[in-house]
């Protein structure tokens, strides 16, 4: 979905930043991490990964490290090329991956843009960031009203063998709780939970984090998405951080956008923004080009778009904001299951998550230097890295039809089944 204001808002910010842009991409090249980024940051993310500050100053972007550090740091060669390799450019990754990413992809949703009528205009991304709130930018929700008639839909994607899955329609519910800011391009909404073979609680959410230093200038993010309302997809570490502003996040592909709504993550798959524009390539008469070279018209969709950049809202701001709001007590209760709930244990090759029992509910509460370092890729002490992935991961271009959809709503006593030819047929403007 393309908002014209935030596209010219998005293109002026990347024009300011043109000279400290390029320099950060310099540094990226050639120089070590903590002359990349700020120390403090470098820091912040050596420890959430579980490694110490002394080994970011010998590690670059670009290439391995061969210098052996200082004795007393207690750091190995070994363990300076395992950074590296969680930060550079490197695609060996830990065999769990996949199946960390399988989990947070479950609580992606497209949201079902619909009016008064009952009717969907349009589609976003969205995605759960507590069992009942789902997040995604303000100019796909922009009102109270926008959300009332609005929905989220869950498994719009393909099986392993390439068959549609069934989808699950929730009814978003507004007047339990609702908070939007323009500023920051973002609205958090309430999810009815509705009578479906399928709880939400299933579908888990994405925990999200107000520490800083989830992710470095001159790493790379994956996003998880419904691009113009397609059947969910992902770019994989295919968005390059070239800068960080105050609120916003640039982040560099020539090949996979993002979408309104997505959830941009990292590599251990903690959500460090809230994607929501980009900064398009222009003709001489300052008209949007389509990736291939023609002038883009709004019904190409956004994925048509030949992007130069994409921008981000930094995830820490956004909690700020959403902790800054004064709101009634059962909506505070709602707010403080965003910091406080954790996510159910995904089980991949089937459709169904595992509660955290209160001793694992302890145990991830408690600091643990082995936890920290547990979110890094495993290697072993010569620099390798094993790869066992016992599941079959599938993407899907494109959008199935004949794949039944299961919704919910207030008034439903039990699930209705629908073809989703009757949503894109109602006259959907794909975005």
């Amino acid at each position: 979905m393309i908002d014209i204001n935030v596209l010219e808002e998005t293109e002026e910010r990347y024009a300011e930043r043109k000279a400290p842009r390029e320099t950060t991409q310099r540094k990226i090249e050639t120089r070590p991490l903590s002359e990349v980024d700020t120390p403090e940051r470098v820091e912040q993310r050596m420890e959430r990964l579980g490694f110490g500050a002394e080994m970011a100053r010998s590690v670059s972007v670009g290439e391995l490290v061969t210098a052996t550090l200082d004795e007393p740091s207690g750091v190995t060669n070994v363990e300076a090329v395992a950074l590296e390799r969680v930060l550079g450019r490197s695609d060996l990754l830990s065999a769990n991956y996949f199946r960390r990413g399988l989990a947070v992809a479950s609580a992606v949703g497209r949201i079902r843009i619909r009016n008064d009528r009952g009717r969907v205009v349009g589609f976003g991304t969205g995605f759960m960031v507590s069992p009942r709130l789902v997040l995604t930018n303000n100019h796909v929700l922009r009102s109270h009203q926008d959300a009332s008639f609005s929905q989220v839909e869950f498994n719009f994607q393909d099986d392993e063998q390439g068959r549609p899955l069934p989808t699950f329609v929730f009814d978003l519910d507004p007047n339990t709780f609702f908070i939007t800011d323009a500023a920051l391009d973002f609205s958090i909404v309430a999810v009815r939970n509705g009578a479906l073979p399928r709880p939400l609680k299933s579908f888990g959410f994405c925990k999200l984090i107000e520490a800083e230093g989830k992710i470095l200038l001159g790493e790379y993010a994956s996003i998880i998405q419904h691009p113009n309302g397609e059947a969910k997809q992902l770019a994989l570490r295919e968005n390059q951080v070239i800068d960080l502003l105050d609120n916003f996040m640039h982040y560099k592909t020539d090949t996979a956008p993002g979408s309104s709504g997505s959830a941009v993550f990292n590599d251990q798959w903690e959500v460090v923004a809230l994607h929501h524009s980009g900064v398009p390539k222009r003709d001489a008469q300052k008209r949007v080009l389509a990736t291939d070279g023609k002038v883009w018209t709004e019904d190409m969709g956004e994925q048509r778009i030949a992007w130069i950049a994409n921008e981000g809202v930094r995830i820490s701001r956004v909690i700020k904001r959403i902790k800054a709001q004064n709101l009634a007590s059962a909506q505070r209760i709602l707010r403080n299951e965003i910091f406080e709930a954790e996510p159910p244990r995904f089980v991949p090759g089937s459709e169904t998550t595992v509660e955290p029992s209160p001793a694992l509910r302890a145990a991830a509460a408690a600091p643990s230097d082995a936890a920290s370092f547990s979110r890094s890729p495993v290697l072993g002490r010569d620099g390798s890295v094993s790869w066992t992935i016992p599941l079959t991961v599938s993407f899907q271009v494109g959008t199935p039809f004949d794949a039944p959809v299961l919704s919910a709503s207030a008034a439903d006593a039990g699930p209705s089944i629908t073809s989703p030819a009757s949503v894109t047929d109602a006259g959907a403007a794909p975005a």
